[in-house]
């Protein structure tokens, strides 16, 4: 039998942890909560403490204050004040009263002081009749304060407690004017003595041995106790230990109220609270000190370590007799089941222990003898399953090879009758047609173009199933990938009069690393089943930023519509390829169903995932959240603003409202937002205007209406009150007129982009003036221009840069070669290139051999191939041209740009096309503005060698 090492101490370690972590995070967890409840109770208590005592200081000052009050309007004052300053004296009734009143109430004495500042009689101290207030000496200094302070305020008042020598004791003044004909003829004044407010300090509840209450006040810039220290040394400006308790009665004179811990004089660590007595002019502190609060905790610490004590002195015997009675049999049979990877199973292990230990050895045994027939059949199975393996691997291999070829052939196959069909319609509708004509090609190109997005799906789809796509991550401009995606929607929105909203932040960071292709196809993706699903209300895209560090955040987009909604059951199959919520909305909305899933894979690619909110009915919003580096600059700055005055906004639509209000508030703009034209008018005459931003579709009165009264009925024009109007995509170029005939300086198309606002805004503030009488008001195209440098120029539309390099190629006398074997398609390239470039010549070839032919014979300035052509390929083709400039020398000095034309868009087709030498790669259909970009790229630079 193998001999093994006790593990005893190992083992009772072990329990003794497993016993001790929960007793420690018990008691850790008990001491925690019982010290913050003890200091929250004590607080609680010293709160209420602190309150009741400046209540019932407030209470005892204001009631005293009501009894000089009602003293000061007795008739009988005038009568003594009109007598002799000598002979002054109440009759024996009034005096009887008064020394009644002052006894009952607890004064120390009443004073009657005359219009010139002598005390005509004081029923205490008799001495005092004739002397002047101005005499501190025998009266001290607060009599006369407190007389000045009422005659100015015109109002009872009371003095700070000070010496008061003829009681030789502390005492402060309440002193009330007495009028005679609205004239102030003299003053009633009380004396309070000190013992009156000595009784509420005093308390000392909830307390203890360490509390104390103290009040203070400020004279002269010095604080001095007001009532008796319980422990607190007398307060000197000498003393350092007293400025922690000095700032905190200073907060309480200047009004503040709260608490706090801070260190007293005499070095303890204490709790306080401390309140203002206004009626006074004190601060109070209720203070007490941290140890005695601590005290029960203590004692709950010296009973927890006994406890826990004992706690691992039973879990150290329970270990021992658990290690002899079942941890030492266990460790001995682990030792002989251990083998090497070289070793034979045993025959059998030696029976031992009692009871479970004797049972499981017994099973071990017969665990052995039954692995050892398994064994043998496992082996067999393997073999036979590794066989299968290799087939079946093979197999996988020989399909997956096949499905890229046929899907590399059918988007070829299709895409070449594509080509036709939508370049063609794209060239018929640029000619004279009637409406029925139009209408009829329209329809066939939205429907070749719909095609075409389908065979796209299927093709993304299948490349990210098979791991063939990559992102292509740059650094791009977030809002400028949102802004095109909502502009690709904004007509389909609007043709629905749907409110479509762009949310972005206005201190957005401009720059992000990402692919902008896909990220723009999630969005649109999301943006077109939120139009295509919403029937009314409105559709928003916003866009969230959160800063993770200096250079790396997360952008969160969200879209939300108004539309039908989803139930829970239905968003489970969102996002599987091929299908939609359920097959009545297949029916009834169309689409292939590729959408959501290919979105999702895409953004599984970028380290996100969609997520989707909804109710049935309640509309629904999609999102998700991308973490990236980003160039920490805002899209727009918050300075370089003109300011144009204040503005009025006037949309009835509260959340487009709420967009326009975040941008102006970051621009520092003043601002006022009105949800009706009704409310626009009643605001114009309230108040001027520097300029107007007013949307057209609004109900009741819309923004032609609202703008034709505020122009003739309250006299606003253009010159004094600048309107920019917000207006649908849809909206015809005869309502746009009508916008500058009443005088509309800029109009906007929604959604509402902050780059364009800022651009006018600049523009209205800067002075820019209106449109003539024969202009239209400008809308972004229009100004792009003069839209200066950076996002400003963004706003110019690909139209209009496609029609600038057109009207560039226009007057380029060129000669070009297409390779081309269909003959549909060689002359729809040929009609667009001479659109393009009247004066160019064009040579046509029918195959790769016939390219190579042209070239050698007319050396064309520039090449269209197409890759798959009979005889010899585009790529086989290009790879002779290339050969052959080599050999004649011309390469460096010549090389024709070979530009490559396919039906086929995958991206292995991309690089074998740029492999064999080609300079750019188009796909079919031909888009007529890509052509125009890459013509425009090689041409020019094609300067023949003379």
């Amino acid at each position: 039998m193998i001999k093994l090492r006790s593990n005893t101490a190992e083992l009772g370690l072990l329990i003794l942890l497993v016993a001790l972590l929960p007793l420690l995070a018990l008691f850790f967890s008990a001491n925690s909560i019982f010290r913050e409840s003890i200091k929250q109770q004590q607080r609680l208590d010293l709160i209420a403490l602190a309150n009741s005592s400046r209540d019932q200081i407030e209470d005892l000052v204001n009631s005293r204050i009501s009894d000089a009050n009602t003293l000061s309007r007795l008739p009988e004052w005038n009568r003594l004040l009109q007598q002799p300053a000598s002979g002054t004296q109440p009759d024996q009734l009034f005096f009887s009263f008064l020394e009644s009143y002052i006894s009952e109430k607890g004064y120390g004495d009443l004073l009657l002081i005359d219009d010139a500042g002598q005390v005509r009689f004081s029923m205490r101290h008799p001495g005092l009749a004739g002397l002047r207030i101005s005499d501190t000496m025998r009266l001290g200094n607060e009599i006369g304060l407190s007389v000045n302070a009422a005659n100015t305020l015109l109002q009872t008042e009371i003095s700070n407690f000070s010496w008061y020598p003829p009681a030789q004791a502390s005492a402060a003044f309440i002193t009330s004017p007495v009028f005679r004909e609205g004239l102030i003829a003299g003053n009633v004044v009380l004396k309070v003595p000190e013992t009156l407010l000595q009784a509420i300090p005093g308390r000392l509840d909830f307390l203890g041995n360490t509390g104390e209450m103290l009040t203070f006040a400020a004279e002269y810039d010095e604080l001095v106790f007001t009532s008796t220290p319980r422990f607190s040394p007398p307060l000197s400006s000498a003393q350092p230990v007293h400025e922690p308790l000095s700032a905190t009665v200073r907060l309480a004179l200047s009004g503040n109220q709260g608490g706090g811990i801070f260190t007293d004089a005499l070095r303890n660590e204490v709790m306080a609270e401390w309140r203002y007595i206004p009626a006074m002019n004190w601060g109070l502190v209720v203070k007490i000190d941290t140890a005695e609060i601590y005290q029960p905790v203590n004692a709950f610490l010296q009973a927890s370590a006994l406890v826990m004590l004992l706690a691992l002195l039973l879990a150290a015997a329970l270990a021992w007799i658990a290690h002899r009675l079942l941890t030492r049999p266990l460790e001995l049979l682990t030792a002989e089941v251990k083998l090497r990877d070289d070793e034979p199973l045993p025959d059998g292990l030696e029976i031992r222990g009692r009871h479970e230990v004797r049972e499981l050895s017994e099973a071990f045994n017969n665990l052995i003898g039954k692995l050892r027939s398994h064994q043998k059949n496992l082996e067999h199975k393997v073999e036979e399953r590794t066989a299968e393996l290799s087939t079946a691997l093979r197999a996988a291999e020989a399909a997956s090879i096949a499905k890229g070829s046929f899907l590399a052939n059918m988007s070829h196959e299709i895409r070449t009758p594509l080509n036709g069909v939508i370049g063609f319609t794209d060239l018929l509708l640029n000619t004279n047609l009637d409406d029925a004509q139009q209408q009829y090609a329209e329809n066939a190109n939205v429907s070749g173009k719909a095609l075409l997005g389908v065979i796209n799906d299927i093709l993304d789809f299948s490349k990210i199933e098979a791991g063939g796509l990559d992102l292509d991550v740059v650094e791009a401009e977030i809002a400028e990938i949102a802004e095109q995606a909502i502009d690709i929607v904004k007509y389909q929105a609007g043709v629905k009069r749907l409110e479509l909203l762009l949310h972005l932040p206005p201190d957005l960071p401009a720059q992000a690393v990402v692919d902008p292709v896909r990220l723009k196809q999630i969005l649109l993706n999301l943006l077109n089943n939120a139009v295509k699903f919403t029937h009314k209300g409105e559709v928003e895209l916003r866009l969230a930023f959160t800063k993770l560090s200096s250079s790396r955040g997360s952008y969160t987009f969200t879209v939300r519509d108004t539309g039908i909604g989803i139930s829970e059951q239905q968003q489970r199959q969102l996002f599987k390829p091929f299908s939609q919520a359920d097959s009545s909305t297949t029916r009834r909305y169309g689409g292939t169903g590729l959408g959501l899933a290919i979105s999702a894979l895409l953004a599984e690619k970028m380290g996100s995932k969609i997520w989707v909110k909804s109710e049935p009915g309640a509309g629904s919003v999609f999102g998700f959240t991308l973490e990236t580096d980003f160039t920490d600059s805002p899209v727009i700055p918050k300075t370089d603003t003109p300011n144009p005055g204040k503005i009025l906004i006037v949309d009835d639509n509260d959340s487009n409202r709420l967009i326009l209000e975040h941008n102006f508030s970051y621009w520092h703009l003043d601002f006022r937002s009105c949800a009706s034209g009704t409310a626009a008018i009643a605001a114009l005459k309230e108040e001027d205007f520097g300029m107007m931003v007013l949307d057209y579709h609004m109900p009741d009165m819309d923004g032609l209406e609202t703008l034709r009264q505020i122009r003739e009925e309250l006299a606003l024009g253009p010159e004094k009150l600048p309107v920019l109007l917000l207006h649908s995509a849809v909206d015809t170029h005869e309502l746009r007129q009508q916008f500058r005939s009443y005088g509309v300086v800029f109009s906007l198309v929604k959604p509402v982009k902050a780059t364009e606002l800022w651009y006018y805004i600049r523009k209205i503030g800067s002075g820019t003036p209106e449109p003539g009488p024969n202009e239209e008001p400008q809308g972004p195209e229009q100004n792009s221009a003069d839209a200066g440098s950076g996002r400003e120029a963004a706003a110019a539309t690909v139209t209009s840069e496609t029609a600038s390099i057109e009207a560039a190629l226009q007057n380029l006398n060129c000669s070009i070669l297409i390779a081309e074997d269909i003959q549909l398609n060689m002359l729809l390239i040929r009609t667009v290139l001479k659109k393009m470039l009247p004066e160019a010549r064009l040579l046509q070839a029918a195959d790769g051999e016939a390219a190579v032919a042209l070239w050698e014979a007319h050396r064309p300035d520039l090449i269209l191939m197409d890759v798959q052509m009979p005889r010899l390929d585009g790529t086989e083709a290009t790879g002779k041209i290339r050969d052959l400039e080599q050999k004649s020398g011309t390469a460096h000095r010549r090389r024709v740009p070979i530009i490559a034309l396919t039906a086929g868009a995958l991206k292995e087709e991309r690089e074998k096309a740029l492999l064999s030498g080609m300079d750019d790669f188009l796909t079919k259909p031909l888009d007529p503005e890509q052509l125009a970009e890459v013509l425009q790229r090689l041409l020019p630079a094609l300067k023949p060698q003379d």
